[in-house]
């Protein structure tokens, strides 16, 4: 549990503006567990996120009794919402498809690879419609005794490329990560994980003789996610996303996102329910997932 309260002390420290006083503390030695008294039936039958790892939803999860090698993930969504640009108002709609792989080098090291294809359309005008793709690749550790993960997720385009993306997308493709989890009861468990995802450099070109650089912006993800085995074959899945915007020029530049999942586990393959943003812009989530030992 100290680890929790932990991780959300750096959190609120940045996503408020407040500042954070530490006071002297004391380390306490605690006997190492080993990984297998978590047992398989929290972590084994855990599925995968949009960014290619073993997880919730969008948040990535340790791998502590999990003795799978490869996972396959397919997942389709789609979204319809009212949106503003400038003083017009549109109906947009969004459709997205992430595939994604997991590769288990060892007990403690994952390797990931995810791809999105995605296509946008508004009305009443096609000013912004669109389509695209991105593949990412990444590194997920876990620390078998701290109950605690960590990893990055990175793809390699264009600033101009990544100005396409939304935000929700580029959070499962360029990013840093850490998890914490703790277990409440026998059949729940909680997960706090921080991120941090970024953009990339580009150039403007002001006039023919000027180019102005502007910077990587980043923005920061607080999420806490919570898991209810309802039995070994089903489980449920909520998440709250606080983002704190900071570097970039959002509307809102707090703002949170309410995502609630249904999983069905049937060995080796599962069936994925979701619904994200429930609360501001809702999309539903179809996702099959498959792992081998």
């Amino acid at each position: 549990m100290k680890k929790l309260f932990f991780l959300l002390a750096i959190f609120l420290t940045f996503h408020f503006p407040l500042f954070a006083q530490m006071e002297d503390y004391t380390l306490i030695e605690e006997t190492k567990k080993e990984p297998k008294d978590k047992g398989k039936d929290r972590f084994g039958e855990t599925g995968m996120t949009f960014q290619g790892c073993y997880g919730l939803l969008t948040v990535p999860t340790p791998n502590l009794g999990d003795e799978r090698k490869l996972g396959v993930s397919f997942k389709s969504g789609y979204g319809k919402s009212n949106t503003t640009f400038g003083l017009n108002s549109y109906s947009l709609s969004k459709t997205e498809n992430w595939q994604a792989l997991t590769y288990r080098l060892n007990r403690d090291f994952e390797l990931t690879a995810n791809f999105l294809r995605y296509s946008r359309k508004t009305a009443p005008v096609s000013d912004f419609n669109g389509s695209g793709f991105a593949n990412g690749f990444g590194v997920k550790y876990t620390v078998p005794w701290q109950d605690l993960c960590f990893g990055f997720q990175w793809t390699p385009i264009s600033a101009n490329e990544i100005d396409k993306l939304d935000l929700f997308q580029l959070e499962h493709l360029r990013t840093i990560y850490v998890t914490a989890t703790e277990d409440f009861r026998k059949n729940i468990f909680a997960f706090l994980n921080l991120k941090s995802c970024y953009t990339a450099k580009k150039e403007v070109e002001i006039s023919s003789t000027e180019i102005q650089e502007i910077g990587q912006k980043n923005f920061l993800i607080g999420t806490l996610g919570l898991e209810y085995k309802e039995s070994p074959k089903f489980s449920w899945i909520c998440e709250l996303e606080c983002y704190n915007y900071r570097e970039l020029l959002v509307k809102h530049p707090n703002s949170c996102a309410f995502n609630l999942g249904y999983r069905r586990t049937n060995k080796d393959f599962q069936l994925e329910l979701s619904g994200l943003d429930l609360l501001s812009n809702p999309r539903a989530v179809l996702g099959f997932n498959w792992s081998w030992n």
